[in-house]
């Protein structure tokens, strides 16, 4: 994780020895001279490259680039000097002979161990793959606010919310959920218990549903729930320490990744509901917590000037199935429904695919699908052989605008499209229908 302006990670070996050994350490300590104070604007560059360098895996211009650095900063020069002592110290660990390592002192071990698990407790086994994005964009956002300053938890990071009150945002809707899973409650200290006046019956996932599945709603409709429990959180959080903002989401989110593995894969299917909206799957209520919890982190990483890769590939690709999903009845809402039309939309990489969007679903091909629909059987529309348009965009942009963070007139004019424009624009604009804040 690294702040805008620096490299996110070090350059990668370029054929030289990734292992420093004794023979080496004279040349890294002795490229590191003397000069002027630190620059930090000139320094970014050179930062970035110094762990690669240190272990001879630069390249001769990056290696050139480095020394020229140090040679005029100071700074620098003496950080890499205290650095080189633990590569160099690393180096010549191998006390056992044998190429093995000695074990650490088992007080040493149990400290570290007993200090990382207290702040971040690890993943609980057993976690159904469907709960795993969840987990991972947990542990993404628990990093991220552990770096922020005060300025960032104030700084608004959504429209009329501060950092802080997004974060309580998401803790408000882990904990509806947690609670239709049938998980106590996790209120943070000085908030009363918002209720929950959308469940049925206090039976969490139990009684009929409100609505019918895939019924008409209004783009914000998200149920009384939701919207009384993070009114009541986004205020708690105006008052509290940041860090205890961050404590209580954190414990609202573990038990919340404790309920989900409760669940377990087979009961993945389960339907219920968060508020007054239609029941879906367990499964796709988790991806959706795991949706708005990237897109949220996101939204705090970029205004704190964060970077911050998109999900892994495993983790978006069930992200980006589910906003595919979403577009039949997104279409409905905005007044634009496929009726007989369908769309093959094509997500390129990380986590892409390729589906047959009509009004009865998505239907996803397999891998490098070329065809017409008719060629696989799939047939979402009703009796169409060819699909009406073809839209391709990135996966990363596609499920951005799913979640209310891109331009659709803007992307309308980047996709690839081909076959009526009309109904390519339609799906784009349509596709934030469910967006939330």
């Amino acid at each position: 994780m690294s702040r805008a302006g620096a490299s996110p990670e070090p350059a990668g070996p370029s054929g030289r020895s990734g292992r420093p050994g004794p023979s080496g350490a004279p040349d890294r300590a002795g490229a590191a001279g003397s000069g002027g104070p630190r620059e930090s604007a000139g320094c970014a560059p050179a930062e970035s490259l110094w762990g690669a360098w240190l272990l001879n895996a630069c390249s001769a211009e990056e290696a050139a680039e480095v020394e020229a650095h140090l040679r005029h900063c100071a700074r620098c020069a003496a950080d890499v000097r205290a650095a080189h002592r633990a590569v160099a110290a690393l180096a010549e660990a191998d006390s056992t002979g044998d190429g093995s390592w000695p074990a650490p002192p088992p007080a040493l071990w149990d400290g570290v161990t007993g200090s990382a698990y207290r702040r971040r407790p690890p993943t609980p086994r057993g976690l159904p793959g469907f709960a795993r994005p969840y987990a991972a964009q947990f542990a993404t956002l628990d990093a991220l606010l552990g770096e922020l300053g005060a300025d960032d938890w104030r700084a608004e990071a959504a429209p009329g919310w501060s950092a802080a009150q997004v974060v309580a945002h998401l803790a408000a809707t882990d904990s509806l959920l947690a609670h239709r899973l049938g998980a106590p409650p996790v209120l943070p200290e000085g908030l009363a218990d918002p209720g929950d006046p959308d469940d049925p019956g206090g039976d969490p996932g139990g009684g009929p549903a409100t609505e019918p599945e895939g019924s008409a709603r209004t783009p914000s409709g998200r149920g009384d729930a939701v919207a009384l429990r993070t009114a009541a959180y986004t205020a708690w959080a105006e008052r509290q320490r940041p860090e205890d903002v961050h404590a209580a989401w954190r414990a609202q989110a573990e038990a919340l990744r404790s309920a989900l593995a409760r669940v377990g894969e087979e009961q993945g299917q389960r339907r219920v509901a968060l508020g007054r909206t239609p029941k879906v799957p367990v499964a796709d209520q988790a991806l959706g917590r795991a949706f708005e919890t990237w897109v949220h982190t996101a939204d705090i990483a970029g205004r704190s000037g964060f970077r911050l890769p998109p999900p892994a590939a495993r983790h978006l690709a069930p992200i980006a199935d589910l906003g595919v999903r979403l577009l039949p009845p997104a279409m409905r809402v905005c007044g634009t429904p496929l009726g007989t039309r369908v769309l093959r939309l094509e997500l390129t990489g990380r986590g892409g695919g390729v589906w047959l969007v009509g009004e009865a679903g998505a239907d996803s091909l397999p891998t490098g699908t070329t065809g017409p629909a008719g060629s696989t059987g799939a047939d979402p529309g009703g009796g169409t052989e060819e699909p009406d348009a073809r839209l391709v965009l990135g996966t990363v942009e596609f499920c951005l605008l799913v979640g209310g963070r891109g331009d659709p007139a803007q992307l309308a004019g980047t996709a690839r499209t081909t076959g009526s424009g009309r109904l390519a624009e339609e799906a784009l604009h349509a596709a934030p229908a469910f967006a939330g804040p």
